[in-house]
């Protein structure tokens, strides 16, 4: 919704972030403003859903989006884009005692986003007071002014000190990428491995550092170096000129090999089976699916179950007892992570939503789709489970195809591509739920099998649509 939008800072496209300002330079106030404006652009395509969320949001462009449930007709215009108008006032009143002390007030009015609500972007809001003071003082007492000394013939910046380093596997040569570098004693702030596994510090004065290395998958390690001094220079004779400083011949690298030693390559799921009150489900079979074998569970009283020594990756578990649908929900595994997750079972319902009539398996509702996509909402898992639990239950139907269609908006061939592959998405979500893969087939069709006219937004929403065709029974 705009309000988790506007809270949580989500924009889901990108901006070109254009200001314009003045500040007046003055002893004591500095008195400033400035007017600045965020334009959007759709870069990565996002498709928008006007009204899904927040009644009244509408989209950034309808040229960019081909949704059929988008009802804009064009973009919001300057009155949907964030921009702001800021004037405030930074005050340094004080040259001596409190000279340190400053203060800056400002005020920020909202001058458009702030009616008419965007659903890729965040709401500007109507208004912000910003109030500050600070303080700044030295830690050390100035020294006492020495005479200049005669200007030397030459001023050359002395050489800079670096220590780079490459962050490995213990025993091989495999770099680690992403490994956190930090100093022992906090000399500079911490730094970070290239995919390559390598990285250098900032400069460096010569002294021997120590370096304490994270990684994830990876035991903690450390490493040190030392950089050395740079050679001494000969005295100087009193009332002598200095002599010109040696021409620097670039950076000097220190060199530091780190291993790390690398945590087990497994990881862990967990979790609880619950009822759609949310009440424990005991006794419930918990299938996780194996390349070499599926693992079950039994759930405790409490609903609770458990799987250990997974390779890390993407696993999908299924979930059935008596009196609910079999449940099938997917999961990512980290390395050396557990996975928490409830698992809702819904129980069998009096009245389905699938029923067999002659050579097709109907359904009173369709099965929902991300736009132009073939991930299934979430809307869906219900009426898949129950078709799911209607093929468990009739065996006789030994050979079903899954149909995909479309409407005719857009390029055939993109159409039939992507009713094939949402047919085969829901294939795949069957099999999971334990359905044979050798009764299921799939095919899309895309536009060629309408069920009516494409002359009319509602007849288009007919033509989208998942059938189950019976083929042998």
């Amino acid at each position: 919704s705009r309000i988790e939008r506007f809270g949580l800072g989500i924009n889901r496209v990108d901006f070109i972030q254009a200001a314009v300002g003045f500040s007046a330079p003055l002893k004591r106030v500095q008195p400033y403003a400035e007017w600045s404006i965020d334009i959007p652009s759709n870069r990565q395509g996002y498709a928008c859903h006007t009204n899904r969320v927040s009644a009244g949001d509408v989209c950034l462009g309808l040229d960019n989006f081909k949704a059929a449930d988008v009802k804009t007709e064009g973009g919001p215009g300057f009155a949907g884009v964030p921009s702001r108008l800021t004037l405030g006032v930074r005050a340094t009143p004080f040259d001596k005692g409190l000279r340190g002390l400053s203060a800056n007030a400002a005020f920020e009015l909202g001058t458009s986003g702030t009616k008419v609500f965007v659903e890729e972007i965040v709401p500007q809001a109507p208004w912000m007071v910003y109030l500050g003071a600070a303080f700044a003082f030295d830690t050390r007492e100035s020294a006492p002014t020495a005479p200049a000394p005669p200007a030397a013939p030459k001023i050359v910046v002395a050489p800079q000190n670096y220590v780079r380093g490459l962050v490995h596997e213990t025993g091989k040569k495999d770099p680690v990428a992403d490994a956190v570098v930090a100093f022992t004693d906090a000399t500079q702030a911490p730094v970070a491995t290239g995919s390559d596994g390598r990285f250098v510090t900032r400069h460096v004065e010569p002294g021997t550092y120590a370096f304490q290395i994270r990684a994830a998958g990876y035991k903690p390690g450390t490493c040190s170096a030392t950089v050395p001094p740079e050679a001494p220079t000969a005295p100087q004779a009193p009332g002598a000129l200095p002599p010109p400083a040696p021409v620097s011949s670039g950076p000097r690298y220190v060199d530091v090999d780190c291993a790390l030693e690398a945590l087990p390559k497994i990881s862990g799921v967990s979790g609880f089976v619950r009822d759609e009150d949310g009440a424990p489900v005991a006794s419930a079979l918990v299938t996780l699916a194996s390349e070499i074998a599926p693992k079950t569970a039994t759930t405790d009283a409490s609903g609770a179950f458990a799987f250990a020594d997974l390779k890390p990756g993407t696993v999908t578990l299924r979930a059935e007892a008596e009196g609910f649908m079999v449940h099938v929900q997917s999961q990512d595994l980290h390395v050396g992570e557990e996975a928490k997750i409830t698992m809702s079972l819904n129980r069998k319902p009096k009245n389905s939503q699938v029923k067999i009539e002659g050579k097709e398996i109907k359904l009173a509702n369709q099965i929902h789709f991300e736009n132009d996509s073939a991930k299934i909402l979430g809307d869906s898992n219900v009426l898949l489970e129950e078709i799911a639990e209607v093929l468990r239950t009739r065996p006789n139907l030994r050979s079903v195809e899954i149909q995909g269609h479309t409407d005719n908006v857009g390029q055939k061939e993109h159409n039939v591509t992507l009713s094939d592959n949402r047919a085969n998405e829901v294939r795949k979500w069957l099999v999971n739920a334990g359905i044979d893969s050798a009764r299921l087939s799939a095919k899309g069709y895309g536009p060629d099998k309408p069920l009516a006219p494409n002359v009319s937004a509602g007849n288009r929403a007919k033509n989208r649509r998942v059938q189950f065709i019976i083929l042998d029974k």
